[in-house]
């Protein structure tokens, strides 16, 4: 994890001091956004993100990496003709409660560019409750069809109830990649930047906002018991450095199943532009 110096403001911050010390970026102007409105509240959803502390990462275990499949993923995806379309992607949430029901149950909730419709390439960051645990982490993660770095946990402390903001980015050029997670509820965050391989790990046709059963030794867990994850302020961040809404891509609605089962499902779609719920049906 960068360490920024003594005194260091992120809010008056370059765009090189936030990118060396693993910072979302701020949004410029308000071109770089659906409309007025939407600038004005992408910088202050900014500022709260980049204002609390941070913790220090760790890693204390992995699991599988898999392609996408229609049964393990819930939430929103947008996806472009491009395969430089996206470069990074953000959004809220209220980490759920994990009801004690459904045994070697998971859930993670994330952001990420890549996976999606086939693509084995994807960086993401987010919180979960990992296989049976009742007490959720913050994590990162990249990986491809070979392999990669499979949900790191760090030690930033996280609870059910709390207001989650996860961000992810990619400079393609030189592969420095910022996973990032901020506890708004406690004012903690934590922030890992690494230099991975573009070519191996990059895959930017496709954004996702997800609610998702992990895979532990090749197979699905059934979905932890939930009531609902409400995400806002969802963005992607273009390859032009732009932010758009989840409304202003092509977007694709993804619903979690298991057969004909419904898991869960952001059922009635898009609240606004940029923001939806994920409802639980079922575990397995």
């Amino acid at each position: 994890m960068p360490v920024p110096p003594k005194g260091f403001d992120p809010i008056s911050a370059n765009s090189d001091e936030l990118a060396t010390y693993g910072y979302p970026e701020r949004p410029v102007t308000s071109e770089q956004v659906d409309s007025e409105k939407d600038a004005d509240a992408k910088l202050q959803s900014w500022e709260r993100s980049v204002s609390v502390p941070r913790a220090t990462p760790s890693v204390l275990c992995e699991t599988k990496a898999r392609a996408y499949v229609s049964n393990n993923w819930a939430g929103y995806a947008n996806k472009a003709g491009s395969s430089t379309a996206f470069i990074g992607a953000e959004g809220d949430f209220t980490l759920p409660a994990r009801y004690a029901s459904c045994t070697n149950s998971s859930l993670a909730d994330w952001v990420g560019v890549g996976g999606f419709d086939g693509s084995t390439k994807l960086y993401q960051a987010g919180t979960a409750y990992l296989q049976n645990a009742t007490t959720p982490v913050a994590w990162y993660e990249y990986l491809n069809s070979t392999g990669g770095i499979s949900l790191t946990t760090t030690s930033l402390a996280v609870h059910a109830g709390d207001a989650i903001h996860a961000y992810v980015v990619m400079a393609t050029s030189s592969g420095q990649t910022t996973f990032y997670v901020a506890d708004n509820t406690t004012g903690q965050a934590s922030s890992v930047v690494k230099t991975i391989s573009a070519a191996s790990y990059y895959d930017g046709s496709t954004v996702e906002w997800v609610d998702e059963r992990l895979t532990y030794s090749g197979s699905l867990t059934p979905l932890a018991t939930f009531t609902s994850v409400g995400w806002h302020d969802a963005w992607s961040e273009h390859s032009d450095a732009s932010f758009h809404s989840i409304a202003a891509g092509t977007d694709h609605e993804i619903g979690m199943y298991n057969g004909s089962t419904k898991l869960a499902q952001p059922d009635g779609g898009r609240t606004s532009s940029t923001s939806f719920t994920d409802n639980y049906h079922a575990c397995s």
